[in-house]
Order: structure tokens, then C-alpha cells, then sequence
């Protein structure tokens, strides 16, 4: 006995039908995106000076931007935002890179944005 298609059946099957797949060979191109990424550097103490943390970090990284963000009692953090390649790593490399500069106590991550 022959078993009936179901309606679903026929209607993916037709919609399936009148799709144009072109192949294109993209394997010569690199599809590496970028990746805006902040940090927040908070000083070791509030007797660092800001401006002395603030061009270290211009001399570590390539800051696409950088403010100041009072915390409290004469305390301030730098916000640095840096544009990197979406690889694997990218990350670890620049929160190390500030980390290694003298006076900086704490470095959070606080924002990891994808580019279009």
C-alpha cells in the first residue's frame, strides 16, 4: 500500500524547488572581523597619577579611545576601548598588556562588541 505525502511535504518540497543556490568559491578570503573591546583600568591607588597610567597605556596598545570615570575619594579609572582582530586570544593579549604597566592595580573587561 502506498503511504500519501502529507500537504507539509508537498509545500517544502515545491518552496525547495524554486530556490537559487549559486556556488561560489570563497576559500582565497579571509573573513576575520573586528572586535571593539573595553576595558576598565582602575590605578593601584589614588596617589598614581592618572596622566602617568594613561600614557602607558597609549604605548602598550593602540587605544581607539580612551575617558576618565571618577570611582571615589580621588580615585579614577581609565576606559580604554581598542579595535582587534575576531581571533582566538586577542583578548587575553591586550588585558595582559595592561596589566604589565606599573600603578595599574585591576583591569575588568566591560564591554566585548562584534563590528559590522
Amino acid at each position: 500500500m502506498a503511504r500519501k505525502k502529507s500537504s507539509v511535504v508537498k509545500i517544502a518540497k515545491s518552496r525547495a524547488t524554486s530556490t537559487l543556490v549559486r556556488s561560489v568559491d570563497l576559500s582565497d578570503r579571509e573573513f576575520m572581523g573586528k572586535v571593539l573591546l573595553t576595558f576598565k583600568v582602575m590605578p593601584a591607588s589614588a596617589n598614581i597619577p592618572i596622566e602617568k597610567i594613561e600614557s602607558e597605556i597609549k604605548s602598550k596598545i593602540s587605544a581607539d579611545r580612551m575617558s576618565r570615570e571618577p570611582i571615589a575619594f580621588g580615585l579614577v579609572a581609565v576606559i580604554v576601548s581598542t579595535l582587534v582582530e575576531d581571533a582566538e586570544g586577542q583578548v587575553e593579549k591586550v588585558e595582559s598588556a595592561l596589566r604589565s604597566i606599573d600603578g595599574v592595580g585591576e583591569v575588568e573587561v566591560t564591554e566585548i562588541t562584534r563590528t559590522i
